[in-house]
């Protein structure tokens, strides 16, 4: 899966003309790796959910729109206010679309970023791998 992200990466940065050292693309799969982690991690935790809650899903879907406008993915996080910025430390996605904006945009890494992607990463791992553990057994059953 991982390989796939890079393949639809790669030619992106090829025709779009970004400029990329070496050691930028040095970063490409430990980024593509951290994002996979932390999406795979993700969905497992909402799969579990929705095997127990059947509204998860709209849920989800109703989020997944909040969030969007939440994340500045069309906009760039220089143009949010201050008092705003604040606010964002709690969206993940946040940090994944900045390092990923760092990196083909401005070609250069952020590693207070790249650290709090890891983190987030590591701890959705967490928690999907003891909720998965615990409840794999009834998943099976609800389903």
């Amino acid at each position: 899966f991982l390989y796939i992200s890079l393949l639809v990466a790669l030619p992106f940065i090829f025709f779009s003309k970004i400029e990329l050292s070496l050691i930028n693309l040095m970063y490409l799969p430990l980024i593509s790796l951290i994002t996979v982690v932390f999406t795979t991690s993700l969905g497992l935790i909402l799969a579990i959910l929705n095997s127990f809650f059947k509204d998860v899903s709209y849920i989800i879907s109703v989020l997944l729109n909040v969030v969007f406008f939440l994340t500045p993915i069309v906009y760039p996080l220089s143009s949010v206010p201050e008092f705003m910025k604040s606010y964002l430390i709690f969206n993940p996605f946040v940090s994944f679309i900045e390092i990923w904006r760092g990196l083909f945009f401005y070609s250069q890494i952020d590693y207070k970023i790249l650290i709090e992607s890891l983190i987030y990463a590591f701890v959705s791992l967490i928690i999907a791998t003891v909720l998965y553990k615990k409840y794999s057994h009834k998943v099976v059953e609800n389903v």
